[in-house]
């Protein structure tokens, strides 16, 4: 096994005890019953980029949230963010939490992935206040000021980074320092730049591209705490937690077709999908789960209609079926289908539908896995187990 790995095995020790969600397709609960019958709400917007082979541009398809206007660059992220957090506070009762033991958690896109975040003129006020302070700020403005004893954490992740969270978390959790974590996940490619760039690179789903992918966006929350605080507050078992098992990005200095790159230049040479690192990652969260494949029933995953990445999951699948050959048979869901691509919310989105399918009765088997790879390369999997 790849020793840069990162696993953590499972227990019952966390749980998932609240989820929600700002989605094109709605909130939590309509949103994963639409997602479940494949629906989805893509639509031309009102943005045109280059189309390869004609004189005039295309019209993008794209995944908007309709209940949210207005703002561009993190101001959209908040706007995204501050819905979802509401709904969560309604569920859960943040209030009467004891906020000096529950830290929040928000998983950004990075920067150089987005350039909508990376123009300096447009995010000034960021830059000056830096974005946990520019966050915590509207936070307080729009949510409330009893959210001070709160600790606010900024992240950048993609794909995989709540799987890379995840696995932070589980170790905080069992060292103690809280009972539980808000878990917030907010992207959005809808931004001109963002698409700009995204056809420019040769990923956006075009009338003259049919392979590529829909941009999405939304935010979506997970709560994860420890068993002990969920049953002190009375609070119903949603999903237990199994082993996650992440790796981070590591730059190569060389593209897909082994030229050097400039590391400033690596978000120009992705998604970096490269060996075995997905089919590691499944077989390592595979490997330290008591029921090993045997009670899993659905795979969701990433795939977003670039042809790179359906390649490169189904060689990693077909790996992983030399170990465990059940993997070859479950059922695959593939939830950009439904919302497009909505970048470092993805994996929180997964979770969320995960959740939903054990709570309706609709899951395929006892257990979920979830596996995603980040355009950076960093890639994780992550076992959900139902709680009756």
């Amino acid at each position: 096994m790849d020793e840069n790995i990162m696993s953590i095995k499972s227990t019952d020790q966390t749980v998932i005890t609240a989820i929600s969600m700002v989605s094109s397709l709605g909130s939590v609960v309509p949103a994963c019953a639409a997602a479940r019958a494949g629906l989805n709400r893509f639509r031309a917007i009102d943005k045109v980029v280059p189309d390869p082979g004609e004189i005039e541009p295309a019209l993008v398809m794209a995944s908007p949230v309709e209940s949210v206007s207005g703002t561009e660059d993190y101001g959209r992220l908040i706007h995204l963010s501050l819905p979802a957090l509401k709904e969560l506070m309604i569920e859960i009762q943040l209030n009467d939490l004891d906020l000096s033991r529950t830290e929040l958690i928000v998983i950004f896109p990075p920067p150089e992935y987005r350039p909508s975040l990376d123009d300096i003129e447009s995010t000034e006020i960021v830059f000056l206040q830096g974005v946990e302070q520019f966050f915590r700020q509207r936070l307080y403005k729009w949510i409330g000021n009893y959210l001070q004893g709160l600790t606010i954490t900024i992240v950048e992740g993609g794909h995989a980074g709540c799987i890379g969270v995840f696995h932070d978390v589980l170790k905080k959790l069992e060292q103690g320092k809280n009972e539980r974590y808000i878990i917030l996940g907010v992207d959005s490619y809808l931004d001109s730049a963002n698409l700009d760039w995204l056809a420019g690179s040769g990923r956006l789903k075009l009338p003259n591209m049919p392979a590529g992918l829909i941009p999405g966006e939304g935010a979506a929350v997970v709560v994860l705490e420890a068993t002990s605080s969920a049953k002190r507050r009375n609070v119903p078992f949603l999903s237990y937690l199994g082993p996650v098992s992440y790796q981070e990005a590591s730059f190569s200095g060389v593209n897909d077709k082994n030229e050097e790159v400039e590391e400033e230049n690596i978000a120009e040479h992705f998604p970096k999908l490269s060996g075995d690192v997905l089919s590691n990652v499944i077989k390592d969260a595979i490997k330290y789960n008591p029921n090993k494949d045997q009670k899993l029933g659905t795979i969701i995953t990433d795939l977003n209609g670039e042809p790179n990445r359906a390649k490169y999951f189904a060689n990693s699948l077909i790996n992983v079926g030399d170990s465990y050959p059940r993997i070859r048979d479950l059922s695959i869901w593939c939830p950009a289908e439904n919302f497009g691509d909505v970048g470092a919310a993805t994996g929180v989105f997964h979770i969320c539908l995960a959740v939903r399918a054990f709570q309706r009765g609709y899951a395929k088997g006892d257990e979920i896995i979830i596996c995603n790879t980040s355009d950076d390369g960093s890639t994780g999997a992550m076992l959900l187990h139902e709680t009756v």
